[in-house]
């Protein structure tokens, strides 16, 4: 749901030439945003829908499985009226390659009608990128330095944050034996609009009020509330050596509004 009472939801249908579709409702009003059959940009032929996210304009992002296409699955915004595609199986990333798959119900859409989206390509490689209107952003992928480290990106979390400035938040584990990475430091959570500004926020490891960080809530398949985010700073649950838990939050700093 929007902060204008807005609500995005997915439904299955009867008795048409649809059987399931998302919806955008605002009091008595419906309107239809994705439904089976419907044909996107490209020719494609939606034959299934994911979860929505939407912006406060009415925006709804989501994922749908597609047919009639050399495509299985794509990303797409719409409001009832138009269908943007964001990333398609198949079309360039553009870090290189081509997407492959993408991870239902972690797609985010802001108020600028940007999108935060996570990627999967050949070779189990994870990207995680933000879409705008100057094109597509890579955040992080595989195999690359994590900022704030001198290990590299391994797997990233099954959740983002999007703020309305741009900045994306992620949590993600480290690869083991890189650059000092063991057990004991291995997951951590960075925000930014791109590779260039991305920073990290904390790190298992770390020392926070007199004790050693020892877990962060890492999911990569399961979609949770993992963390949450605001514009000074990221909200987080951390367990510490010390078999304590704590609800910290950790402000951030830089600000970059492109």
């Amino acid at each position: 749901m929007n902060d204008r009472g807005q609500v995005a939801f997915k439904s299955e249908m009867t008795g048409g030439s649809a059987d399931n579709g998302i919806f955008r409702g605002e009091g008595g009003d419906l309107t239809a945003v994705f439904v089976t059959n419907q044909i996107v940009p490209g020719g494609a032929t939606i034959q299934d829908v994911g979860t929505p996210a939407i912006n406060s304009h009415g925006q709804v992002a989501a994922l749908c499985l597609l047919t009639n296409s050399p495509s299985h699955i794509g990303l797409f915004v719409g409001d009832g009226t138009n269908v943007v595609p964001i990333a398609v199986e198949g079309q360039p990333a553009p870090r290189g390659g081509n997407y492959g798959s993408f991870f239902p119900g972690i797609a985010r859409i802001n108020d600028r009608g940007e999108v935060a989206f996570q990627a999967q390509f050949t070779g189990l490689k994870f990207g995680i990128f933000r879409h705008s209107d100057g094109g597509t952003t890579t955040l992080a992928f595989t195999g690359t330095n994590a900022p704030g480290t001198t290990g590299t990106f391994a797997s990233f979390g099954a959740d983002i944050r999007l703020l309305n400035d741009g900045r994306v938040a992620f949590m993600a584990r480290l690869t083991n034996g890189v650059g000092g990475v063991d057990s004991s430091n291995n997951m951590g959570i960075w925000v930014g609009t791109s590779e260039e500004d991305l920073q990290l926020v904390v790190r298992t490891g770390d020392v926070i009020g007199g004790n050693v960080l020892k877990s962060l809530p890492f999911q990569s398949g399961v979609v949770s509330e993992q963390f949450g985010m605001n514009e000074n700073g990221v909200l987080w649950i951390g367990s510490f050596q010390s078999s304590a838990k704590a609800v910290i939050f950790s402000r951030i700093v830089g600000r970059n509004d492109d």
